[in-house]
Formats: C-alpha cells, sequence, structure tokens
C-alpha cells in the first residue's frame, strides 16, 4: 500500500510535509518568515478584512453618526439664517386696495384691502373666541394641547 500525500510522511528531503498548515497555530507558521509582536500568530489580514471586522464596523457606524451630526447642524445653522425678522412678524402688511368710484368722486366698492385697525385679544368677543374654539377643535378645553381620541378619531376616517 503506497502513503497518502500529505500525511507526515518522509519525503526524498528529509523533511516533514507542509501540504496541512493550520494559521492559527504557532507550531505549523512558516520558519523563513519571522514573526512579529503582537501578531497573534495569524495571518496578517487584508485592509478589507480588517475593515469588515468588528472594530471596522464600529469605527465605520461612530463616523457615520458624527457626518449626521455635522451634516444636522449645518443644516439647522442654513435655515436659522433664512428666518425672518421677529420684529417684522407683528406688523400688519396690507395688501394695495382697489377703490371704485363715479364721477363725481363718490365710493362704490373698495376691493383689496384690509379694513379696520389692529384689535388686541383682550378686546376681542368672548363669544368670537368660543366661535372659532368650536370650529376648529369641539374639545379645546378638556384636553392639554394634543387631543389624542381627535387624531385617533382622524386617523380611522382617513
Amino acid at each position: 500500500m503506497a502513503p497518502r500525500k500529505g500525511t507526515g510522511t518522509k519525503r526524498s528531503s528529509g523533511r516533514k510535509s507542509r501540504s496541512k498548515t493550520y494559521q492559527g497555530n504557532a507550531a505549523y507558521r512558516n520558519p523563513k518568515r519571522p514573526r512579529r509582536a503582537g501578531s497573534g500568530g495569524g495571518r496578517r489580514r487584508t485592509k478589507p478584512e480588517r475593515m469588515l471586522s468588528r472594530r471596522g464596523i464600529t469605527l465605520l457606524i461612530g463616523r457615520l453618526i458624527f457626518m449626521v451630526f455635522i451634516l444636522g447642524g449645518l443644516t439647522v445653522m442654513y435655515y436659522a439664517t433664512q428666518l425672518p425678522d421677529i420684529r417684522a412678524l407683528d406688523t400688519i402688511k396690507k395688501q394695495q386696495g382697489i377703490t371704485i368710484e363715479t364721477v363725481d368722486g363718490r365710493v362704490i366698492a373698495n376691493y383689496g384691502d384690509v379694513y379696520g385697525n389692529y384689535i388686541p385679544y383682550e378686546q376681542l368677543p368672548k363669544s368670537l373666541v368660543y366661535a372659532v374654539i368650536a370650529t376648529e377643535d369641539r374639545r379645546f378645553f378638556e384636553h392639554h394641547g394634543v387631543d389624542i381620541i381627535g387624531i385617533t378619531r382622524a386617523m380611522v376616517t382617513n
């Protein structure tokens, strides 16, 4: 019976066959290549293998989160500069109106202009306030700003 190849039988050179190698076992390492300190005896991993390791994936996720925070901050800063001036919010901008007059100067109609003066909230009649609230949210005084029942009803309806 002939000996099988790779079983450790002697060859003509007198050395054992090294066809079977175990990369993780230091006893089977290549004697021609010196070991580096801290290498653990295994083969050196390529760059793609190192990037796909647990540490590489963690670093990649950390970098992505950092980039999202940076981009989010820059976006907020951009839109903050685009906001209108807060002092201009309480001014009333009236449209230019059209007044239709007769030949002798009598006003027939006005179109496009907002009539009247600014009225503060305190001077509005309570019945007007309650009428507007009733058309918008009939349970306005029963919840604390978010009407869960109304939202659920809208979700079921739509």
